[in-house]
C-alpha cells in the first residue's frame, strides 16, 4: 500500500473519533437532596426556581392572612422527609441563616466519624464534627469541610413568598394539629402545602406533575418554634 493511502486511512480514522458521541458523564446523587430540588438555595433559603416561578396575579387577602405571624419566627427545629418515599435521614435545627443537621447516621472518615454537620446557608459552607465523645469521636473541635448541597435543603420560610399568591382549598388536622392547604401552579407543576395555623409555616409541600402524581417535595415534621439558641448552630471551638 502506497504511503500517501496510509496517510488518508488515519487522517479519516481521526476525524471519526472526533466525530463520535462523548461517553455518559458520570453523576451522583447527594444524600440529603431529592434530585428534583437540587438547587443550592441562597441566603433566604432557595432559589427561586426551587419554589416555582409564579406568574403575576393578585394576592388573596385571606390566604395572606395565614402567614401573619410567619415573620416573628426567630428560630425553629423539625425532621425533614424527603417526598415521595417519605425518607427521614436528617433533623435540622435553624436560626437565621445557621443550621445544625443532626444525622442519624455517622460520616465515616479514615480518621474519625462525624454526626453533626453546621451550615451557612449566607457563606454556602458545610462543615462536619463529631460532638458525642467516644470511641470513633475523641476530637470534639475537628472540622472537616463536606459538600453545602448534600444537606442545604429547601427551607419551609423559602415557599412563602409564592404560596401567598396560592389558593387555599381546605383545612384539616395532620398529627392532631390544625392545618390550612393551599395550592399554586408553577412552571408546569403543582405544589401543594399544609401551613401552620398559627405559626404560617408549611410543615408539608408536595410538588406533583401534570397527572397529579407527586414527583418531589418535604415534610417538615416534629416542627416547633423559638426553640433554638445561637449555641444549638455555633460549631464547636
Amino acid at each position: 500500500m502506497r504511503t500517501s493511502n496510509i496517510v488518508i486511512i488515519m487522517l479519516l480514522s481521526f476525524a471519526l473519533l472526533a466525530c463520535a458521541p462523548a461517553g455518559p458523564t458520570p453523576t451522583t446523587t447527594p444524600p440529603g437532596v431529592n434530585v428534583a430540588n437540587a438547587e443550592v438555595p441562597s441566603s433566604a433559603g432557595a432559589t427561586q426556581a426551587a419554589a416555582g416561578a409564579v406568574p403575576d396575579r393578585k394576592m388573596d387577602p385571606d390566604v395572606a392572612k395565614l402567614f401573619a405571624n410567619s415573620g416573628s419566627v426567630k428560630s425553629y427545629s423539625f425532621d425533614v422527609a424527603f417526598l415521595p418515599d417519605n425518607r427521614a435521614p436528617y433533623k435540622y435545627l435553624v436560626k437565621g441563616n445557621k443550621v445544625k443537621v443532626v444525622l442519624l447516621q455517622q460520616l465515616v472518615f479514615s480518621d474519625g466519624n462525624a454526626d453533626v454537620v453546621y451550615l451557612d446557608y449566607d457563606q454556602k459552607t458545610a462543615f462536619a464534627y463529631c460532638i458525642k465523645k467516644g470511641a470513633f469521636c475523641t476530637d470534639l473541635t475537628r472540622a472537616r469541610a463536606v459538600n453545602f448541597a448534600d444537606y442545604a435543603i429547601v427551607l419551609p420560610p423559602s415557599w412563602i413568598d409564592n404560596l401567598k399568591y396560592g389558593t387555599k382549598t381546605r383545612s384539616l388536622t395532620v398529627n392532631n394539629a390544625p392545618v390550612n392547604v393551599v395550592q399554586y401552579e408553577a412552571d408546569g407543576k403543582q405544589y401543594e402545602a399544609y401551613i401552620h395555623n398559627y405559626w404560617g409555616y408549611p410543615v408539608r409541600i408536595a410538588i406533583k406533575n401534570a397527572a397529579g402524581d407527586i414527583v418531589s417535595g418535604y415534610e417538615y415534621r416534629s416542627m416547633s418554634f423559638q426553640d433554638v439558641k445561637d449555641s444549638d448552630v455555633t460549631p464547636p471551638q
